[in-house]
């Protein structure tokens, strides 16, 4: 497993690493905090396993933020419902769970606020 390119991404703090292992390639996206904490690997740098699991790792936690912030840009979603799409979706549980807290952390997922819209709307 090896190291076969690096790109810049339009994501802000994400870099693209394609890996080639067992004659394919494959491209993760990987946060330049992780990039470094992993010894910054460059073009040709060969990878251990317990690497490319970490790049793995990193890659399904930035396709899930993605994802999460796709379906909560079309309707608000509590905790539990947005956990539920990303299991869906593939994703597993340390992950989805991992993005679900994030996307709260930011204020994303208010349920509080959704239960006021809520009464809200059956009020009117």
């Amino acid at each position: 497993m090896k190291v076969v390119y690096l790109k810049a991404t339009n994501s802000k703090g994400y870099l693209k690493i394609g890996v080639e292992a067992d004659n394919k390639t494959s491209a993760y996206y990987l946060s330049e905090r992780v990039y470094h904490a992993l010894s910054s690997p460059m073009r040709g740098d060969n990878l251990t396993r317990d690497t490319l699991s970490k790049i793995i790792d990193e890659d399904m936690r930035y396709r899930a933020t993605r994802s999460a912030l796709g379906s909560l840009s079309l309707c608000d979603s509590s905790k539990e419902a947005l956990c539920s799409k990303l299991l869906k979706k593939g994703y597993n549980r340390k992950i989805a769970e991992s993005v679900v807290n994030y996307m709260c952390s930011l204020g994303y997922i208010d349920e509080e606020r959704q239960m006021e819209k809520l009464i809200v709307s059956f009020c009117e």
